[in-house]
């Protein structure tokens, strides 16, 4: 059995990962297809350190 705190991360992990394979899929959606093949790594890239820097910023804030 996990404890109170193993699930609320596992929780924010999963919660965090879904709003990062939304924003992928947002912009490979809005660029043609050879455009995506281009720039996939450095747009999947800034979007998950823009989602640490969110992350630090709320945790920061007491928010998590």
């Amino acid at each position: 059995m996990i404890g109170r705190e193993e699930q609320a991360a596992r929780s924010l992990a999963a919660k965090i990962n879904k709003m990062i394979q939304a924003e992928v899929v947002r912009c490979e959606r809005s660029m043609t297809p050879a455009a995506w093949a281009e720039h996939q790594a450095w747009i999947e890239e800034n979007i998950t350190a823009s989602a640490r820097l969110w992350m630090r910023a709320q945790a920061s804030g007491g928010k998590f």
